[in-house]
């Protein structure tokens, strides 16, 4: 074997083992998604006007919506965005391995099963590379669970779907959508999943972002994230009819009116589209 042979092994392996994977990276934005990514199961949930305020969601219009649970608890939310990879928050998952994890989808009602409803074990888990809570908590603050086996979709009968994914660099703008569970003021966890409208603050009603584009603070008039809501997914509908992902609830005040902090997605696409997967 040649020397440039083995230096080409080297770094095969060596990028191998810093993300626990024995498979190459590939680009994964247009494979393994449905063409009818961000779609709701029934089409009069495009309709507009019918979130605002924050209220208990319904099975199939928010499919793309991931329960993630830890030890059979759930912990906070997710987006899945092919038929394998969950997107989430790295401080969520940080302290637990795969074989803790369990993702859900298709599922708005934590107390009761559905026959819509699949549970997921998670195969890995790979957290932003650069991420470092000890720097700065806020960026690169992400992490995508890979799903020990692939989505159905056609026997999910639109109840599961994909979100699509923004373009590279673009800010948000004006009112985006909620989903999450987490818990109420008064410490009850919500057992029907609830969106809310919540306004995309500009960079000079949230000093904290001002020049960092990469979050973003966004505020609900009568709701917020709380306890239990990291990594739920901030959508927003497109001109076209399909939901586009903008964010996932990172930080969090806990009251109506509070200001609430997202990782804005179009800014990590290279994370989200250079992910590890068998081929």
């Amino acid at each position: 074997m040649d020397m440039r042979a083995i230096v080409v092994l080297l770094l095969f392996c060596c990028i191998s083992g810093l993300y626990g994977a024995s498979f190459p990276y590939k680009p994964y934005c247009l494979a393994c998604v449905p063409s009818n990514c961000g779609r709701p199961r029934d089409p009069w949930d495009l309709l507009p006007g019918r979130t605002y305020g924050g209220s208990n969601s319904t099975r199939g219009r928010y499919p793309w919506h991931a329960i993630v649970y830890a030890d059979g608890q759930p912990i906070g939310g997710g987006a899945l965005v092919s038929c394998n990879f969950v997107l989430t928050t790295a401080y969520l998952v940080q302290d637990y391995r795969p074989t803790r994890l369990q993702v859900k989808l298709g599922k708005t009602d934590l107390d009761k099963e559905s026959p819509t409803e699949r549970t997921y074990a998670v195969y890995q888990r790979v957290l932003h590379p650069r991420w470092d809570p000890e720097r700065d908590l806020y960026s690169y603050d992400l992490a995508l669970l890979q799903l020990e086996r692939v989505v159905d979709f056609p026997s999910a009968n639109g109840y599961i779907n994909t979100i699509c994914l923004p373009e590279p660099r673009v800010d948000a703008q004006g009112w985006l959508t909620l989903t999450s569970f987490g818990y109420d003021q008064q410490g009850r966890r919500n057992r029907l999943m609830q969106e809310v409208n919540i306004l995309k603050l500009r960079g000079d009603q949230c000093p904290l972002f001002r020049n960092k584009p990469y979050a973003f603070c966004g505020v609900g008039k009568k709701s917020g994230i709380c306890t239990g809501d990291r990594g739920s997914p901030v959508v927003q509908m497109a001109p076209t009819g399909e939901f586009t992902l903008v964010g996932v609830a990172n930080d969090y005040q806990c009251q109506p009116g509070g200001t609430d902090v997202y990782t804005q997605i179009s800014y990590f696409l290279n994370f989200v589209c250079n992910i590890p997967v068998e081929v």
